[in-house]
């Protein structure tokens, strides 16, 4: 997102926000149009002969670059690797010198389980789903086995499935001197036992260093790191060291931030959150490939906008063009190539791809998952649909004995649904589940596979 927008329309947001502008702006932030805008950048690499995040080159001749915490250089950047740059940007904001690269990997560890047939595989507890944009340097999807030893970069979404913007193999299988790592969420801690949940995997840190924790003290909700030198056993991972991490982006207020990723709350018409970070909207944001009424769960967007002293970043600019996906009922034929999806407009091109049935299959009441871009009159131009849907989460209740709940959403077993890593009767409450299947009309997923994963 490079178009400049003119101060006078931020005008109002500065008198706001006690920042006083000094001429013409960059993306009517109130940043000055002199060299050297302070800024962050939060993006996946798309080039590393010369460092290019966000559309954005770098100059890193003087840059301090960080892989997973050590010292590194720029040669050892991967395209597809989510890195966090602090630096400066000119006022076109295409160029800008780094002064720090920082890489952070969301995982590394064994492959548990692969499904080249739904493009997933699961580490560490982290569900992942690659898609063609995924870079796999080396080693190709299609010759992972289960077992390998991958990192892994993306963006999680609102499920906790990591969508993938790099799965690198590093080695064929665990062996001594092995660095496992998980970054995650706390769940289910008990103190008592030392123990708590990182995605879907069990973790041990009762030997664990504490480091950079509130009062040394661990909590729900809590963002860390955890690392282990040991192979994960009976399920359980034994943490070598617990590390508080920063949800949020972290800077100065009047700080300039790019920041892609992908929705993963909406929390008011004019406020939500990317990566966990709050943003906030004004009426003079613009927005590219679509509106603010295209903001919701899931969606992938980059924000261009200004760091507050409540941490939230004020958007400038919203793109909505690295795609949406949307899982839903078809409520409504519009025309041969247009209908909606819980109240969605969805069109179809000659190019959509279809998968578990053909463009004869839409029909109302189907269910449908949908992957495309916003047009600018709001309609989600499909590139894909998938006639089964997939969710993953936690039991969160037994209602019969075939109908359960997954984190809220209704499931129903049939005397059809297969079963993978387990069997009916491991159905209990705090089971991590992954299920496919299809809607009924009054939104109850009945699952055609369930697949513990524990």
């Amino acid at each position: 997102m490079t178009r400049p927008v003119s101060l006078a329309r931020w005008a109002l947001l500065g008198l706001l926000l006690g920042l006083m502008s000094c001429g013409g702006g960059i993306g009517g932030t109130g940043i000055t149009d002199q060299p050297g805008t302070s800024a962050v950048v939060v993006g996946a690499v798309t080039r590393v002969d010369s460092l290019v995040v966000d559309g954005i080159t770098f100059d890193t001749t003087d840059a301090a670059i960080t892989l997973n915490g050590q010292r590194g250089v720029l040669a050892e950047l991967q395209v597809g690797q989510v890195v966090t740059v602090r630096g400066t940007l000119a006022p076109s904001r295409v160029v800008g010198t780094a002064a720090t690269v920082a890489f952070a990997s969301i995982a590394q560890g064994p492959i548990a389980r692969l499904d080249p047939a739904t493009n997933r595989l699961l580490v560490l507890g982290h569900l992942v789903r690659v898609d063609d944009t995924t870079q796999f340097g080396a080693t190709p999807f299609g010759a992972l086995v289960v077992g390998n030893i991958v990192e892994l970069s993306g963006f999680t979404d609102a499920a906790g499935v990591l969508r993938a913007t790099r799965v690198a193999k590093i080695q064929e299988a665990f062996a001594p001197g092995t660095v496992l790592k998980s970054t995650g969420t706390i769940t289910h801690l008990d103190v008592a036992q030392r123990t708590f949940t990182l995605q879907m995997l069990r973790i041990d840190f009762s030997a664990a260093k504490l480091l950079n924790l509130p009062g040394n003290q661990l909590r729900n909700g809590q963002m860390v790191s955890v690392t282990s030198g040991r192979d994960i056993a009976d399920g359980v991972l034994v943490a070598e060291s617990v590390t508080g991490e920063a949800a949020d982006v972290q800077g100065t207020p009047g700080q300039a931030v790019e920041l892609q990723g992908i929705v993963t709350r909406v929390t008011a018409a004019d406020t939500f959150e990317v990566n966990g970070q709050l943003v906030r909207l004004t009426p003079a944001t613009v927005f590219t490939g679509g509106t603010a009424g295209n903001i919701e769960v899931n969606v992938r967007l980059e924000v261009e906008g200004l760091l507050t002293a409540d941490g939230s970043i004020v958007a400038e600019e919203v793109d909505l063009g690295a795609g949406v996906e949307r899982q839903g009922i078809i409520t409504r034929i519009l025309a041969a190539d247009t209908f909606e999806v819980n109240g969605q407009p969805v069109r179809l091109t000659p190019t959509t791809v279809f998968t578990g049935g053909t463009r004869a299959n839409i029909a109302l009441n189907a269910p449908v998952e949908v992957e495309g871009l916003f047009a600018a009159d709001g309609v989600l131009v499909a590139t894909e649909i998938n006639f089964r849907v997939e969710i993953q989460g936690r039991i969160s209740r037994i209602m019969t004995v075939d109908l359960i709940e997954v984190d809220g959403q209704a499931v129903q077993l049939t005397l059809g649904t297969t079963f993978e890593g387990g069997t009916v009767d491991d159905l209990v409450v705090n089971v991590s589940i992954e299920v496919e299947g299809s809607f009924t009309a009054d939104g109850v997923l009945v699952a055609a596979e369930v697949k513990v994963l524990k």
